[in-house]
Parts: structure tokens; C-alpha cells; sequence
């Protein structure tokens, strides 16, 4: 989901979710909380931040590797959105 649909964001991740669909944006996790992957430019790269709690409710096993790369993780104990 782009930031130019933001308004659909959450619309569209709930809808997904149950299909086990990977929801990706590239908007800030606090204003789609219900997306698995948020992607932002931090110093020039590309960042992205994971919510496992999102994840796990569509179905979907986030590797070890993934989640070790992402900015941030949130979900199961760890940060809020």
C-alpha cells in the first residue's frame, strides 16, 4: 500500500489478512498498524520495520533472518506501533 492510498491502508490490510496475504506499505507503522511490513527511507537506504503480531494473525511465519534485519520489530512482547 503506498502512502498516496493512506487512507485505505488499514482497510485494505484487514481485508487481506485472512487470506493469508504479506501486507507491505510505505507508511509509517503507527498509521497502518495492521500491515506485516512497513518500508521508509532512513539516511538515504531503505528501512523496514516488521509486526509479527499482524503476521501470525494472517497465517504467515516471519524467518529469523528477516525479522534480524528489519529496523524495528513489534509484536509478541516487544514495542507497540
Amino acid at each position: 500500500v503506498g502512502a498516496a492510498a493512506s487512507d485505505y491502508a488499514g482497510t485494505v490490510a484487514r481485508a487481506a489478512a485472512p487470506r493469508g496475504a504479506l501486507t507491505v506499505s510505505e507508511i509509517d507503522i503507527a498509521e497502518a498498524p495492521d500491515t506485516v511490513v512497513n518500508l521508509a527511507v532512513e539516511d538515504g537506504r531503505v528501512v523496514f520495520d516488521v509486526n509479527r503480531d499482524v503476521a501470525e494473525r494472517s497465517g504467515l511465519q516471519l524467518g529469523a533472518r528477516l525479522l534480524k534485519a528489519a529496523r524495528a520489530v513489534y509484536g509478541r512482547g516487544r514495542g507497540q506501533p
